[in-house]
């Protein structure tokens, strides 16, 4: 679908609407039209995220415990379609606080699979939540984290900003007693960026995002347009599922915070693990191997059992 300069207009002021992060009941979903071009821009990249996320879940063997799925907040449904894709789902149930959006949604999911979760109706199966955090006001929020205590499993991704990444960390505390942390988490006990000297912190990643979108007009112009960079895609997210439902994933000791910084022949980033979260660094001849994979071709979430592991898990390269 091509875009108009009359579309391209509206997603900048939706984006300003985003950037403000005021707590609102407001629906700014105008219409149809809004709802397709958002989908088609800004909605892409947060099903990049998701994409991430959920790929990691899966190959490390994670599955749904219930065929249900509940989208809350679902917009147009970009959360839930990624994980049916994956997974597919007997019933989806969606909520938004837009009629208009709820429609959308359920339409792109399928009438038949797909539809609105009734006021008071009980969370059930895997909840999903993407974006949402800035817009809600306190006493909705608190309502919300009472509903989830019902839920099996809880996905939730939000921007990567410091103030997301915060909050997010905060409602990992209040849930944690109750449920199982799947990921990002490495450990179950308090998030160590609490502790003091970690102030200024936050838990944030980067997701991947498709290659193809760097020789794709429309992407140039999205570029263009919004100012944004097409490379960087910050998310703060949080798995959880129901103690006595986990499954067991294989753990993960140690797992890098955002991205590593480079100086001349230094490499240094942030690790969580059990311990805490500490600065770790490398030095360029310690393994240069390592050093050129951590500044072009990191995975996702990169997690490991210690700063040893990851250099003996980069081969040297051949002599030819």
């Amino acid at each position: 679908m091509l875009l108009s300069a009359t579309d391209w207009n509206r997603l900048q002021d939706l984006r300003s609407v985003f950037l403000e992060g005021k707590q609102t009941s407001k629906d700014y979903w105008e219409d149809q039209r809004l709802l397709e071009i958002y989908d088609l821009t800004f909605g892409q990249r947060i099903a990049w995220k998701w994409n991430a996320i959920l790929d990691e879940l899966r190959d490390r063997g994670w599955k749904p415990s219930s065929p249900q799925t509940v989208d809350w907040g679902c917009g147009t449904a970009v959360a839930s379609r990624a994980f049916v894709e994956r997974w597919p789902q007997e019933q989806i149930k969606v909520w938004d606080r837009s009629p208009m959006a709820q429609n959308f949604a359920i339409k792109k999911l399928g009438a038949d699979r797909a539809s609105a979760l009734i006021a008071g109706e009980n969370f059930v199966g895997t909840v999903l939540l993407s974006h949402i955090l800035g817009e809600l006001k306190d006493d909705v929020l608190r309502r919300l984290l009472g509903s989830l205590a019902q839920a099996d499993t809880i996905i939730w991704v939000e921007p990567g900003t410091k103030v997301m990444g915060q909050r997010l960390v905060e409602i990992r505390e209040g849930l944690r007693s109750h449920f199982h942390l799947l990921a990002p988490c490495p450990h179950q006990e308090r998030c160590g960026l609490l502790q003091q000297g970690h102030e200024n912190d936050w838990c944030h990643h980067f997701a991947p995002p498709p290659t193809f979108i760097f020789h794709d007009r429309h992407w140039s112009e999205f570029n263009r347009r919004m100012k944004i960079d097409l490379r960087a895609l910050p998310l703060s997210y949080l798995v959880l599922e129901k103690k006595g439902d986990s499954l067991g994933l294989p753990s993960l000791p140690c797992r890098l915070i955002g991205r590593p910084r480079f100086e001349k022949a230094l490499v240094h980033w942030q690790e969580c693990s059990e311990t805490g979260v500490a600065e770790r660094r490398l030095l360029k001849k310690e393994s240069p191997p390592l050093f050129k994979k951590m500044a072009k071709d990191l995975p996702f979430g990169l997690a490991y059992d210690s700063v040893e592991s990851l250099k003996n898990s980069v081969p040297a390269p051949t002599l030819d």
